[in-house]
């Protein structure tokens, strides 16, 4: 594949894609979204990407604290 150069994090981004769709291919459709989300956080690991799970983000309105959000 020829990555264009104009294009921002083309060759993360085709890794990122292969990732998933070896996914994909291996354990097919219908499981939860917590076992696709555990196997690609295997994959891009294995290709030597950094990987954060479940990044916590507090959220807030003025001063009260409306709740946590768990970023993929």
């Amino acid at each position: 594949m020829t990555l264009d150069s104009l294009i921002p994090y083309q060759d993360l981004t085709y890794k990122i894609i292969g990732a998933g769709m070896r996914i994909h291919g291996r354990l097919g459709a219908g499981l939860k979204e917590e076992h696709y989300q555990r196997a690609l956080a295997i994959e891009l690991r294995e290709i030597d990407l950094t990987v954060t799970e479940e990044q916590v983000v507090e959220i807030h309105y003025k001063d009260a604290w409306l709740g946590r959000l768990y970023l993929d």
